[in-house]
């Protein structure tokens, strides 16, 4: 049930399969997990996107912080399926790249 509060945020975006996929795959709660895990946030600052069609390729850069401190930053990539229903674009898939390297970078910490 938690989880499902979670995601709920995210349904006005979605649609059915895109939520399915963003909760299958625990984005993002597996970034607030691992911020719980070592004690910090993560939190996005810069996004950038190329759009062709109906995908959205991404780039997110993620500061880590403990503390109001900026111990460093991450760099991230996804993928973002759209459909359009009238003037309006929902997710309706999410990929992002594995985690190994924010991983690596918060166990340095």
């Amino acid at each position: 049930m938690v989880i499902e509060q979670y995601y709920s945020s995210f349904a006005n975006i979605c649609t059915e399969s895109g939520l399915s996929s963003i909760v299958s795959n625990r984005l993002p709660y597996t970034y607030d997990e691992l911020a719980w895990k070592y004690d910090c946030t993560i939190e996005p600052e810069e996004i950038t996107f190329d759009i062709r069609e109906n995908t959205a390729e991404f780039t997110v850069e993620l500061s880590v912080i403990r503390e109001e401190e900026v111990l460093g930053k991450v760099e991230r990539n996804g993928q973002l399926q759209l459909v359009q229903n009238g003037e309006e674009y929902f997710i309706d898939s999410a990929w992002i790249a594995n985690l190994d390297d924010l991983k690596i970078f918060l166990e340095s910490l």
